[in-house]
């Protein structure tokens, strides 16, 4: 700017020269401006949401719809030859993964309301929907780079949004976006800010710019707070604690991990993706989700039990709170 402004300065006669040089410098004052606010966009970890959902009076019960989404992989390469048979995924596979999950949500939800009102729906985005290159492998064997993948999932993400929108007959959609340790752009996983060198942070922050309708909590910790009813709700993605290779297997050090967070603020349900295991622990108030890639190499290399792909939902009555627990099913019959 100041090399600017001095060539105007010499190219200016001397009775309008002074103007000229304030013109100049107030328009670009109001470019500089604009590209700050801009950027202010961008960079901020979060706008603030309502993180709450209260009851409504009405005649018939109330309830709200919980289901997580998570561990889509949508880039990894999975075969017949690498898992014995059990599994396989394409970038095709994954599409079709993904439209069931929103198309089998709605049916579940449809369902459910013979007996309760569904208006609510909180969606935890859990994080690893991209498979990324925090591998060497992965470089080779991956079908698309991060970045491709990235504008991939937006592409199905934005899609199964808006029929979610159409078809899902919600007063409300609520969504909460955490990361996972496998879209960083890092080597290592940072525990500072770890979400703005994700590309899942990306991705919901653009969604978020798509669907200004839709309440969205992205927030650059490790854990987000979400309070339905009387019932307050952690998320996060699960590879905060290792497995440790006990025969409780994940259980014991979730146990001993939700413990210790519930020191800083206490839970009445945990909701975490990572590790590829659907279920439902109503007695450690854990909902575990499964995973839309399903068996791969790494899995049978470790000798896991194979799970089909699948999503969890669970309905949060508001006068008897956690009830129904049932899986959304990915693959099709």
């Amino acid at each position: 700017m100041r090399k600017e402004i001095e060539a105007l300065i010499e190219s200016n006669r001397p009775k309008d020269g002074k103007k000229e040089i304030l013109n100049h410098l107030e328009k670009l004052s109001k470019e500089l401006q604009s590209k700050e606010d801009l950027l202010k966009v961008y960079q901020a970890p979060h706008r603030k949401v309502k993180s709450i959902i209260a009851p409504k009076e009405t005649d018939k019960d109330e309830g709200t719809v919980l289901s997580l989404l998570s561990d889509i992989h949508v880039e990894h390469k999975v075969t017949f030859d690498q898992t014995n048979g059990i599994n396989e995924q394409t970038p095709d596979i994954a599409t079709r993964k993904l439209q069931n999950y929103f198309i089998n949500l709605v049916k579940r939800t449809v369902k459910n309301r013979r007996d309760i009102n569904l208006n609510s729906l909180l969606m935890g985005w859990l994080g690893d929907f991209i498979h990324g290159f925090i591998h060497e492998e992965y470089l080779r064997t991956n079908y698309m780079t991060p970045p491709e993948a990235t504008l991939f999932i937006i592409e199905h993400l934005e899609a199964g949004l808006n029929y979610l929108l159409k078809n899902g007959g919600f007063d409300s959609i609520y969504i909460v976006g955490k990361v996972g340790n496998h879209s960083r752009t890092t080597k290592r996983v940072y525990t500072d800010e770890e979400a703005l060198y994700s590309y899942e942070w990306a991705i919901y922050k653009i969604l978020e710019k798509r669907f200004p309708q839709i309440n969205w909590m992205i927030e650059i910790n490790y854990m987000s707070y979400f309070t339905v009813y009387d019932k307050l709700i952690r998320f996060h993605h699960g590879h905060a604690f290792k497995y440790q290779g006990g025969i409780g297997g994940i259980y014991v050090p979730l146990l001993r991990y939700n413990l210790r967070v519930d020191q800083q603020r206490k839970a009445d349900l945990t909701c975490l993706g990572h590790w590829h295991t659907a279920d439902w622990l109503r007695n450690t108030k854990t909902l575990i989700n499964g995973s839309v890639v399903g068996f791969d190499a790494f899995a049978q290399r470790m000798g896991f039990q194979p799970e089909p792909p699948q999503q969890q939902l669970l309905i949060i009555d508001s006068k008897r709170g956690f009830t129904t627990n049932e899986p959304i099913i990915l693959e099709e019959k």
